[in-house]
């Protein structure tokens, strides 16, 4: 701040910020300050400080059957979607079953997301104080995304697909968000557009980790929302928060696929489905990767 006053942006100060930001110094000094400060608040039972280590998520929608931690397996690649493989394709799926088509696989797993959302209340109490606890979230993360890539909050869509959200980043080092369809009845217009750049922050670009290595990227599809939740839901530390966003990104992204509009913003939690391992739904098994009730 003191080399933009009086040097401006070419300053020796200003130039040596953007360097360690570019390089990734900047985030990593953060990261220990917060990581730091979470464990230092971490209280054991006997009272000693404790680091907590917890397990990773990444990629659990395609755990297979021999996984270590002996969780029921998704369906992985046996049955990609076949209705919602672009947005362009969204509404597609429920005309089918309308017409008496029987879905499979992730096909069928997004049906019935997205019919639990569309049957649930408006606002559960068992949900209410997570969800408050995931804007807190919210406004604390912006502020790492914010330190990575400036956001503009713009009118439509800036980008087609997630490839061409990358690149732009890339070019300009600015980071897009959409206002459409914003609503604020759940965290506030503001908190609900930072929700957007967070989700798109950590969970499409999986960090800044698009820029070495563009295969990170994840696509605005059914299974590239699959993989954004799971590299969300891998900095929730195991919290009940996971259980807001499981609401907040597969049951709508689920609903939009499978129905063909956006719905409105719900407090509740989707308890018939494993936010942890995407595919197990309560009362369904899996097998040949299809769902068939048990």
């Amino acid at each position: 701040s003191s080399g933009l006053e009086n040097n401006g942006v070419y300053s020796t100060e200003n130039l040596a910020f953007k360097v360690l930001r570019t390089s990734g110094y900047i985030q990593e000094l953060r990261d220990l300050h917060d990581d730091s400060y979470d464990n230092l608040m971490s209280i054991g039972e006997n009272g000693n400080i404790r680091v907590q280590i917890i397990k990773k998520y990444d990629e659990a929608w395609a755990v297979k059957s021999s996984n270590k931690e002996k969780r029921p397996a998704g369906f992985g690649s046996l049955a990609k979607p076949e209705y919602m493989v672009s947005m362009d394709m969204a509404g597609k799926a429920s005309e089918a079953v309308k017409n008496g088509v029987e879905l499979h696989g992730w096909d069928k797993y997004a049906q019935l997301v997205a019919e639990a959302y569309k049957e649930a209340p408006e606002e559960t109490s068992e949900a209410a104080e997570t969800f408050k606890k995931l804007g807190h979230h919210v406004l604390k993360n912006i502020k790492k995304v914010q330190s990575a890539y400036p956001v503009e909050f713009v009118d439509g869509q800036p980008y087609d697909t997630a490839a061409e959200m990358a690149q732009d980043i890339n070019m300009t080092g600015i980071m897009k968000i959409s206002k459409d369809f914003n609503q604020s009845e759940v965290f506030g217009e503001w908190e609900n557009l930072y929700f957007r750049a967070v989700h798109d922050y950590y969970g499409h670009l999986k960090g800044r980790g698009h820029e070495k290595d563009p295969s990170k990227i994840t696509k605005f599809n059914l299974e590239g929302e699959l993989k954004a939740y799971n590299h969300h839901l891998m900095m929730l530390r195991g919290s009940e928060m996971a259980k807001a966003v499981f609401t907040e990104v597969i049951g709508q992204a689920c609903h939009f696929l499978y129905y063909g509009h956006f719905p409105d913003q719900k407090v509740f939690f989707l308890n018939d489905f494993d936010h942890e391992n995407l595919g197990a739904v309560k009362g369904y098994e899996i097998q040949d990767g299809n769902l068939t009730k048990g």
